[in-house]
């Protein structure tokens, strides 16, 4: 039987449920662009200049258009990516503009550190999806990263991709980018994740980014990052009603544009400290956000994502051990369907590590492992082996334990009992081992002329 976790009840979602209605109807979300506003007054909403405000009726429609599981394509078929049937599937961290190495400390991201975890992802047994920002490399004119990122990560991985949502051009490229990649196939070959401004507002950016993915029929990630007691209410019931109707009113958007648009609802939300007003991504609450998301989410029968390895630690210590454990964990038990930031991150989204990087591998492994749970059947119960070995004997030359100790048994790949290395320095190793024994996917010629000519194109 496979774990699982649940922290509210059914009336307790009915209830946030209703309260989103009342938002969504009453107080308004604002969208910063007119394309979205305009996409709503086409379809029944009322408007006051940006706010939008969207009637019960077109919440309860067009939620349900949203399909419960889609398949993410890879240049590789056999890297596809099924999100919403019951897998877990991850990308790396998003976001970090800094490295955090335990050398150097930290630093600048640059262009080749943005290479090297393309690399380590497209090697990773843990990460199913590439690209996105996974950093925000200094060397790269802004102007030009949503490219460099379409063309690093295709030119080095074959799995699935993510690109960036930063309005209409940016998607757009992305998209065209992808298209020429996928060399024929059209849908479901680039995923997007736009985020909400808690609270209640959408810039014209992510909105116009919701509108473009969604014509071109790609699939797109809604998510809040709020901040309990500063952007959003200090209760968990508030926040979570609030974040609700944040992320609802992008998933209507996209239905209104695309009825039957692959959408993941997401919620990265925590709480900020009262003390400081600082972001506190290593927090309880953080893990209690994603439990209770996933099951809203499971309510509207839509996938979900959030969680991952997340600490508000600034270095890898035993604080990013602990917090990235207890976050990650939960993002598993909560059966949750997409994982962003899996792997990396540290300083509340801040940095990224290569340490951390596989110390976060290390650690998915392990919990997929529990998550395997305990299989009981009649070959599992070894009922002749235990009669053949009887008192006093041992299992370690029995056929049984030949048959199963591979799968049966957790095998950690950076320590063991009798090593007494430091963790990080093995980590460092054998990510310094991973980047020399890179191999790169097979990219077709003609493929890579045409994604170069792309990214120089005025």
């Amino acid at each position: 039987m496979k774990p699982t976790v649940r922290i509210l009840t059914h009336r307790d979602i009915e209830n946030i449920h209703q309260c989103t209605l009342d938002i969504l109807s009453r107080t308004g979300v604002v969208f910063n662009s007119p394309k979205a506003v305009e996409v709503f007054r086409k379809h029944g909403a009322a408007v006051e200049g940006r706010k939008v405000l969207l009637p019960e009726a077109t919440v309860e429609a067009y939620r349900k258009t949203v399909p419960p599981h889609f398949v993410l394509h890879g240049r590789d078929q056999n890297k596809d990516a099924v999100i919403g049937q019951g897998s877990t599937v991850c990308a790396p961290a998003c976001g970090p503009v800094y490295v955090q190495e335990g050398e150097t400390g930290k630093r600048e991201g640059t262009s080749q550190d943005y290479l090297n975890f393309v690399k380590l992802t497209h090697q990773s047994d843990f990460l199913d999806i590439n690209g996105d920002g996974i950093l925000y490399p200094n060397d790269i004119p802004p102007q030009l990263f949503h490219r460099f990122v379409m063309l690093t990560t295709i030119r080095h991985s074959d799995k699935p991709l993510m690109g960036l949502t930063n309005g209409t051009q940016v998607s757009r490229e992305c998209i065209e980018m992808a298209r020429i990649a996928m060399e024929g196939r059209e849908d479901n070959i680039l995923m997007g994740m736009a985020n909400v401004n808690s609270p209640l507002y959408y810039d014209e950016g992510m909105a116009d980014g919701i509108i473009e993915y969604a014509r071109w029929k790609q699939p797109i990630g809604i998510a809040c990052c709020g901040m309990a007691g500063f952007t959003a209410p200090v209760t968990m019931a508030g926040m979570l009603a609030v974040n609700n109707a944040e992320i609802m009113a992008g998933i209507i958007l996209s239905q209104l544009v695309n009825p039957g648009n692959p959408v993941i609802y997401g919620n990265t939300s925590t709480v900020a400290s009262m003390k400081t007003m600082e972001l506190a991504l290593g927090a309880p609450e953080t893990a209690l956000l994603v439990t209770a998301s996933a099951q809203l989410a499971k309510y509207y029968g839509m996938p979900f994502r959030s969680g991952g390895g997340l600490t508000g630690a600034a270095a890898n210590n035993i604080q990013a051990g602990y917090e990235s454990m207890m976050n990650l964990f939960a993002t598993y038990l909560s059966e949750t369907d997409f994982v962003l930031h899996a792997a990396g991150i540290l300083d509340n989204f801040t940095a990224i590590s290569y340490e951390k990087f596989i110390l976060d591998e290390e650690m998915g492994r392990m919990i997929k492992h529990y998550m395997k749970g305990v299989e009981v059947n009649t070959d599992t119960l070894a009922y002749e082996t235990i009669h053949e070995v009887g008192p006093c004997g041992n299992y370690l030359v029995a056929d049984h334990t030949v048959d199963h100790f591979r799968s049966e048994l957790w095998e950690p790949r950076l320590t063991s009992q009798k090593d007494s290395a430091d963790i990080a320095e093995a980590a460092r190793s054998a990510c310094r081992k991973r980047l020399e024994q890179y191999i790169p996917p097979e990219l077709k010629e003609e493929t890579e002329k045409k994604l170069a000519d792309y990214y120089d194109k005025e």
